[in-house]
């Protein structure tokens, strides 16, 4: 009987450890799964990582770059065409004008202005320009003598303001303000 209790407590023991080896192999498995898992996440986010970090090199280098490099809108390019009218000091006249940029090498402009009161004028222009938004703009006709006249304003959003004085085109002195718009 001895023999026969030590017989079943072995077995009992043998089975237990059979049992608990199940359980652990189970639990094993499950924490390799998981193991696996955050391992392939790791990857992911490390690949995720690098492209942002390639993306932000690139965004630096990009920043570096000289302004006239970027793509900057300029309302100053070949072709553009601003509309509006002017008006004189000292007498009533109300001219429409009319400015189309011909060319354009950094800040620099030319462009042909055509003046309207009745009859048609049209004259070319050199002057410069803001790359941008906003600011300062100078132009001059080409001409000397009659129809010599200057014009200094300021751009912002899309419109000129401006202020000319020089000779008319029969030699009188002129001066007044007006407005023109991209068309």
């Amino acid at each position: 009987m001895v023999r026969f209790t030590m017989l079943v407590v072995a077995l009992f023991v043998l089975s237990g450890a059979s049992n608990a080896r199940g359980q652990d192999s189970d639990e094993v498995k499950r924490l390799k799964e998981k193991i696996e898992l955050l391992e392939a996440k790791l990857e992911a986010a490390k690949l995720k990582m690098e492209k942002l970090e390639t993306e932000n090199k690139q965004l630096q280098a990009d920043a570096k770059k000289p302004a006239d490099k970027l793509t900057v809108e300029d309302p100053f390019t070949k072709g553009t065409i601003f509309v509006g009218f002017r008006n004189f000091v000292g007498f009533d006249a109300k001219q429409q004008v009319r400015l189309e940029i011909t060319s354009r090498n950094k800040t620099s402009f030319e462009g042909q202005l055509t003046i309207t009161d009745g009859g048609s004028r049209e004259v070319k222009v050199t002057g410069t320009a803001p790359i941008g938004k906003e600011g300062t703009i100078k132009f001059k006709t080409e001409k000397s003598g009659k129809f010599q006249q200057n014009f200094t304003g300021k751009y912002g959003n899309g419109e000129i303001g401006f202020d000319f004085g020089g000779s008319g085109y029969v030699g009188e002195p002129v001066m007044g303000k007006g407005v023109i718009k991209v068309q």
